[in-house]
């Protein structure tokens, strides 16, 4: 269960996803939502631990920003892949969350250009999606070090996100 917290009013959500945030819209702003979340007592403290997050979602790149904010990450967003190079070079994140249908591109091709190029290979990505499973394929060459599937539970990202900086 997500407990999601704005300004006057306190929500819990089964699932925080484009309908959660439409109501927020409709009570408040988006900007005025403020993500509380626990850190399991396993957490590492990866502060100034850098995160690229590339999704074409704008409201999917507030609420990931938001949440890895508030737990100590230094986070950059992309709302499209064509400079996701430039970004790695630019913000030399430690770890790429990156959905993979995004607007004219495929996440998954993205990731294999990351791990194929001798740059970037020792780059953890975690994939995220609503509609691929890619959990059978993260041993096939060129794959994503994770997969974590929408709607998803907030510690269960977090967890993910934290194995991946700890590998």
């Amino acid at each position: 269960m997500k407990w999601v917290k704005a300004q006057h009013f306190t929500l819990a959500c089964p699932y925080l996803n484009r309908i959660h945030l439409q109501l927020f819209n409709t009570i408040g702003t988006v900007l005025a939502a403020k993500i509380t979340s626990y850190k399991p007592e396993t957490a590492i403290d990866f502060m100034n631990k850098k995160i690229l997050i590339l999704d074409d979602d704008p409201d999917i790149l507030e609420i990931l920003s938001l949440l890895l904010t508030d737990n100590g990450y230094e986070v950059r967003t992309l709302s499209c892949g064509e400079t996701v190079f430039d970004d790695i070079k630019d913000f030399e994140p430690d770890l790429v969350l990156m959905d993979v249908i995004l607007a004219g591109l495929d996440g998954r091709s993205i990731c294999k250009e990351i791990k194929e190029n001798h740059l970037t290979c020792f780059l953890p990505v975690i994939l995220i999606s609503g509609t691929h499973d890619l959990a059978e394929s993260l041993h096939l060459p060129g794959a994503p070090n994770d997969f974590v599937a929408k709607p998803f539970d907030i510690d269960h990202l977090l967890a993910r996100i934290a194995k991946q900086l700890a590998a």
